[in-house]
């Protein structure tokens, strides 16, 4: 069933810190940012899909950018370039809220292209969503996985793409450095060979394959993204065995996915004021806080050391750690 399979995903893709003998106290950033996104999903009022609520999404953005844990803070400032090594975290509830691939497509184009116009960045986060809704479908086998996979990329027409999402990049395309068309169809062929086990170019691809050959035998310890985790998450038996500190209440997040995807949350519920959102380095210790994002909060640790001021805060959720 896939209530099943997207429990073992999202309790899987749970353990990286486990995995890591960290002291699990807070959790890591790709961690972190899935579930900001989760809090940012918003069911359609006519029933057809979960998408992104942009609005609530840009502030948790905001807020996450202060993340202890956030790797992303010296990202290179360049659109095109910019490789956007996170949108693994982000695309894994698109695509489990969804159980239409199309309305999780477009939510991944329009969810990657937010943050940038890197064209392998674009053409691998589909690949992997489109594996995903295979693997939640209840197709496992590496045959078929890749025949979809490649389905998916071959008939990935460019002219189409740009006519639907052109306007969603955020800098004109005829910005680009270079020629986009042909820089397009070089990533679509690449992603193909990769594919046909011809070349191996993009690693996440191609350690998603192995994952799906090899099962367990892979190395969890090498294992740094959320995304190789949830695919582990399938196969793998030992590592939804693994205790970690927040394993009860990523179940009610499972839960909640569920729910979302089977369309049981009212969007009403889910609506928040956004309207001044207070600035939490303006707290003190000590503090109580009724925070938008994070819920009713306090700020138990706040602490200066040479240019940057650090906070803890405690919230129903479990812990943050913000500094600036």
């Amino acid at each position: 069933m896939s209530k099943d399979i997207i429990e073992k995903i999202i309790n899987s893709a749970s353990t990286m810190d486990a995995l890591k003998n960290n002291k699990n106290v807070i959790r890591n950033y790709q961690l972190q940012l899935m579930l900001s996104t989760i809090k940012s999903l918003m069911p359609s009022e006519d029933k057809k899909g979960v998408r992104i609520y942009y609005p609530r999404f840009i502030k948790e953005m905001e807020l996450l950018k202060y993340y202890i844990y956030n790797s992303d803070k010296n990202k290179t400032n360049n659109y095109w370039k910019y490789k956007d090594s996170n949108f693994t975290a982000r695309i894994i509830p698109i695509v489990i809220t969804n159980s239409d691939f199309d309305i999780a497509r477009e939510e991944i184009i329009k969810n990657i292209l937010f943050f940038t116009g890197n064209i392998k960045s674009l053409l691998s986060g589909i690949l992997l969503g489109k594996l995903l809704d295979t693997l939640i479908s209840g197709e496992y086998k590496k045959e078929e996985i890749l025949k979809n996979l490649k389905n998916e990329i071959i008939n990935f027409s460019q002219t189409e793409f740009l006519n639907e999402y052109k306007k969603y990049y955020k800098i004109d395309l005829e910005e680009f450095e270079g020629n986009y068309t042909i820089n397009f169809e070089k990533e679509r062929i690449n992603l193909i060979n990769t594919l046909n086990d011809i070349s191996y170019n993009d690693d996440i691809i191609k350690k998603s394959i192995l994952i799906i050959e090899n099962h367990c035998e892979v190395d969890n310890a090498k294992i740094n993204d959320i995304f190789l985790l949830s695919l582990l998450g399938v196969y793998s038996e030992e590592i939804n065995k693994i205790e970690y500190s927040d394993k009860k209440f990523m179940t009610k997040i499972s839960d909640y996915l569920v729910k979302l995807r089977k369309g049981r949350i009212d969007p009403s519920s889910l609506d928040i004021n956004m309207n001044n959102i207070p600035n939490l380095f303006d707290s003190n210790q000590g503090d109580i806080i009724d925070h938008p994002l994070l819920n009713r909060s306090k700020i138990i640790k706040k602490y200066y050391k040479n240019d940057t001021v650090t906070i803890e805060i405690m919230t129903k959720s479990g812990l943050y750690i913000f500094q600036k």
